[in-house]
């Protein structure tokens, strides 16, 4: 109550602790951030529109984030899904920011030559995304780790090629996509539902944990490793079929042809004597499954619907 504070508040230009303001500054109203893809999609508008084929070049940095997500959820808005007819291809370079081809759709392909930060291919329901190393340097970097964590989070369908490895919860929750990679950390195909998953290489711990749909192979590794790897909870190692086989040539075939792998190529080289050399694994949930009862349901049900129609 006794304090003086005349001094400091409303004091006196002449004064010793004079405050005059003699320079205003106006600040600056935020500026929204130009997205890579918006520059892309007024360069390909007529292909957008006509149905028509494009092919995009950029080079990426890493503050380059969700490439290809804006672009298609801009043909989704337009035509709805599967039902743009077109081919947008990216064939970009560099070091891409998180979440590349997030929430990608069919007929949009991202070829990346680089390396990929974490939640490649989050979401995507279709299209393609394949990322290897530059070819002058492919051979030196061979086994070197190409992408981040958590690559095809929550997706639905599409297909990633990675000609590397990547980091932890590859997969997780995959509900459709189909990948190969050529190894990958600890938890990868965590609760997956649906798609398919080839792995190249090694793998970590607690591989298919919560896995209940689905389906992935392990190439190269002995079959005690794989059986220490995984969450035998949730998963188990199943005998390969013949409808195996012609799945896994199919994918290394495309993947080699993508990507330039050489693990693809040397496989593919002596196929009747690699494809052995693969494991099998199978949620145990599917054990559990009545597949003729849902058939007979399904069946039923769409009789009634053409039926009433």
């Amino acid at each position: 109550k006794k304090m003086d504070l005349s001094r400091l508040i409303g004091a006196k230009e002449s004064s010793h602790y004079s405050h005059s303001a003699k320079a205003k500054f106006k600040p600056k109203e935020p500026k929204a951030e130009t997205h890579l893809d918006d520059g892309v999609i007024e360069e390909i508008r007529p292909a957008i529109i006509s149905h028509g084929h494009a092919i995009v070049n950029r080079v990426l940095k890493n503050t380059d984030r969700a490439v290809g997500s804006r672009l298609s959820g801009l043909i989704s808005f337009l035509y709805g899904p599967g039902e743009f007819k077109g081919h947008i291809q990216y064939r970009i370079e560099g070091a891409a920011g998180q979440s590349l081809g997030a929430f990608l759709v069919d007929n949009v392909e991202l070829r990346h030559c680089g390396v990929a930060n974490d939640f490649v291919g989050k979401g995507m329901s279709g299209g393609l995304i394949t990322i290897r190393f530059p070819r002058t340097i492919r051979k030196s970097l061979e086994g070197n780790t190409i992408i981040g964590n958590v690559a095809l989070y929550g997706a639905t369908g599409g297909e990633l090629l990675v000609a590397g490895k990547a980091g932890e919860r590859f997969a997780v929750r995959n509900s459709g996509a189909s990948a190969v990679v050529e190894g990958v950390g600890n938890h990868c195909c965590e609760y997956m539902t649906r798609g398919c998953v080839i792995v190249l290489g090694g793998i970590g711990k607690n591989f298919g944990a919560g896995m209940t749909g689905g389906v992935a192979f392990v190439y190269n590794q002995e079959l005690a490793v794989v059986e220490k790897s995984i969450n035998a909870e949730y998963v188990k190692i199943d005998q390969l079929k013949n409808g195996d086989e012609d799945l896994i040539h199919k994918h290394i075939v495309s993947h080699e042809f993508h990507t330039g792998s050489t693990i693809a190529k040397a496989i593919k080289a002596t196929w009747e004597i690699e494809k052995k050399r693969f494991v099998k694994i199978l949620p145990r949930a599917i054990e559990i499954v009545d597949f003729n009862k849902i058939y007979e349901e399904q069946f039923q049900n769409r009789l009634l619907g053409v039926f009433s129609e």
